[in-house]
């Protein structure tokens, strides 16, 4: 699910049980974006992939070339 800030629902509010971003504490949802095409860059080291909204901590980025995600390169620590 796409929330509003760009970002794929990471969680879920404790009390109402709807998707939220826990990075934005955003809890408004969007259509989901085309994604076809499109690439992601790690955040870290910029080792990119195909967009997608399964990746972790993945933000879409509408006006810039690369959406964002983090692939672990540091860990999950």
């Amino acid at each position: 699910m796409m929330m509003a800030c760009g970002h794929a629902a990471n969680g879920k509010d404790m009390e109402t049980r709807k998707p939220v971003c826990v990075i934005c504490q955003c809890d408004t949802i969007t259509v989901e974006p085309d994604l076809r095409g499109r690439r992601a860059k790690c955040m870290v080291c910029s080792e990119t992939r195909e967009s997608n909204m399964k990746l972790p901590f993945f933000e879409y980025k509408s006006n810039q070339d690369y959406d964002s995600f983090y692939d672990g390169c540091r860990g999950f620590d």
